[in-house]
């Protein structure tokens, strides 16, 4: 017969122990998970956020600092503008013409090095990049992939030709942003970058087409040409990447020279295409490899929504002259009866800038004339109302009929005032190319029309008023800063709980897309802002009435009398202006109408 044994229960105290025990085994296991967490956190955040951070935030510090500085120099410029000293200086060597025809138009030495230095990286780059992944290649890999080294090579080569391409991207929208503050910290303009935007629009297309064609060869090779319709949900996906090369190819075929000229419009509106182009990039490498292009495009979509914004609202045109030669001069104020206007800019540089030489001479053909008729009423300006010393201009202009040297009669502006231009040292030689002996029948004459103001017109101001570069660094500043702690939060919150499960995996597009849409909605939100509050107040400065004691300082003379004829309180306010003493000029008289 088996022995029976009975265990008699744990007694109070062993309870104790085991359930001490299990509270610290639970507590241990609940600080681990919290660790693995954390770490898991701190993984996503620094892969996402730390390549976020490196490629974007020094060129977008760099930009911030730069609208410091270049408000600085227009404040230290504008107060030092009665002094009208322009520093002289000489052309370099490096700043000649090296190139006058070619494919590159005209390019100076440095333009040369610069682009030189560049295509070099973009080789450098690509060699290292090849070295790289042709060490990971080997017969045991490729007998593991089963195909032969030399397939595995082509779509290495493929893949880091992607690369490439993404970097030249980045370089490729700085020059557009207009209203950027690194051009003019660079000493460029608007107008002369457009030239370095069309070499790189270039050289990317050509890699990035190049990068396409060998991913189609290597398809076929290895019989993987369904690979084409993929859109991978968690990796690289063909289709965005194939889209977005289409559209690229549109704007490239539309942006050939002959087809440009002929047809600008086609030009104009297919390079809108690159909204598209830039969406089924970023859907097809995803945000981590596109915050490489990222800084010099977020810099791009403040210009272009700040653009987007002055141009929405018309302006207020008051006249117009209409030349024989069938040119308009339209002018504006600083509403035919209705013609509708909207501007953008403007963005070239002050001609204040060629009052540091000695001489200027203008060499223009055609409609090239228009600049430098600005930049001539500048110097009136200058020489006329603030008596400065200008430079001697020469005006060489080239046309094809007699009828359009009435474009040198738009060089004086329209007033009511006549300008005493004997101060100006200003020679204009102007040359006929076409027309053998002036055309004296069917004559037409200078027509000036004026027009009736519209009182929803607005007059022309700068898109951030006088401040601007102040303005545009807060809204590069703040909408970055946005999006940082939205896509922060949403990282934290709602992406990282279903990456953390290892049963579920975040969709790469929609991530892209949440990070475009952030990114798009914070620039949206700070410059409508900055745009909302300098419209208020340029419409206060529109309503402001003068001040009349600031009007009195100005004027100069050892004695001057003052005549005030009016209301009462007009004439005290003005009595007690001379009377206080801040300008003893001032000599009051008082004119009453009524008894």
């Amino acid at each position: 017969m088996a022995d029976i044994q009975i265990l008699s229960p744990p007694n109070k105290k062993v309870k104790e122990n085991i359930a001490t025990e299990m509270v610290k085994r639970s507590s241990i296991q609940e600080t681990y998970e919290r660790v693995q967490s954390a770490i898991r956190i701190v993984s996503l955040v620094v892969f996402v956020g730390g390549r976020l951070l490196i490629n974007t935030f020094p060129v977008i510090l760099i930009a911030v600092l730069g609208c410091v500085y270049l408000h600085i120099a227009k404040k230290s410029n504008g107060s030092n503008m009665d002094s009208c000293d322009g520093k002289k200086h000489e052309a370099t060597i490096w700043k000649r013409p090296v190139f006058v025809k070619g494919p590159l138009g005209i390019v100076s030495g440095t333009e040369i090095a610069f682009l030189v230095m560049f295509i070099a990286l973009l080789i450098w780059s690509y060699a290292i990049y090849l070295q790289t992944g042709f060490a990971t290649i080997t017969p045991k890999s490729a007998a593991a992939a089963r195909t032969n080294i030399s397939v595995m090579k082509l779509r290495t080569a493929a893949r880091r030709l992607g690369l490439v391409g993404n970097i030249g991207l980045g370089f490729l929208f700085f020059p557009v942003a207009r209203g950027s503050s690194l051009l003019p910290l660079l000493g460029l303009t608007s107008e002369n970058s457009i030239k370095y935007h069309i070499w790189l629009g270039h050289i990317v297309m050509i890699i990035c087409t190049s990068h396409g064609l060998l991913y189609i060869i290597y398809w076929a090779i290895t019989n993987q040409i369904s690979e084409m319709l993929e859109w991978s949900k968690d990796g690289i996906s063909n289709v965005a990447g194939e889209l977005s090369l289409i559209f690229g190819l549109f704007m490239w075929i539309a942006s050939i020279q002959r087809i440009r000229r002929k047809m600008f419009e086609l030009f104009f509106y297919t390079h809108n295409l690159y909204i598209l182009f830039i969406i089924f990039f970023i859907f097809h490498i995803g945000i981590p490899f596109a915050c490489i292009m990222l800084p010099g495009f977020y810099l791009f979509l403040v210009d272009r929504y700040l653009r987007f914004l002055q141009s929405r609202q018309q302006v207020r045109l008051i006249s117009a002259r209409v030349l024989p030669c069938e040119t308009v001069e339209l002018n504006f104020s600083k509403g035919h009866d209705r013609l509708g206007v909207s501007v953008e800019g403007p963005y070239g540089p002050a001609s204040t800038n060629y009052l540091r030489q000695d001489t200027l001479v203008l060499i223009s053909g055609g409609s090239g004339i228009t600049p430098f008729i600005s930049i001539i009423r500048e110097f009136i300006f200058l020489s006329t109302e603030l008596k400065c010393k200008t430079p001697k201009i020469i005006l060489i202009c080239v046309f094809r009929k007699s009828s359009s040297l009435s474009m040198i009669d738009l060089i004086l502006p329209i007033s009511t005032i006549p300008y005493d231009i004997s101060d100006l040292r200003l020679q204009i030689e102007a040359y006929i190319t076409k027309d053998k002996e002036p055309q004296l029948n069917n004559q037409t004459y200078l027509q000036t029309k004026w027009f009736k103001p519209n009182p929803t017109d607005a007059p022309i101001y700068a898109i951030l008023g006088s401040n601007s570069w102040l303005w545009l660094g807060t809204i590069i500043s703040s909408s970055f800063i946005i999006f940082l702690i939205i896509i922060g939060i949403l990282i934290r919150y709602y992406i990282f709980p279903i990456e953390n499960d290892p049963n579920d995996t975040f969709s790469n597009p929609l991530k892209s897309f949440l990070h475009m849409l952030i990114i798009c909605g914070s620039i949206v939100m700070v410059a409508s802002i900055a745009f909302l509050l300098n419209k208020k107040h340029n419409a206060k400065e529109d309503k402001k009435i003068q001040d009349m004691e600031e009007l009195l300082s100005e004027i100069n003379g050892s004695s001057v009398g003052v005549l005030a004829a009016g209301p009462k309180k007009m004439r005290q306010e003005i009595a007690t202006i001379c009377s206080s003493g801040l300008a003893k000029n001032l000599h009051f008289d008082s004119i009453s109408f009524s008894w």
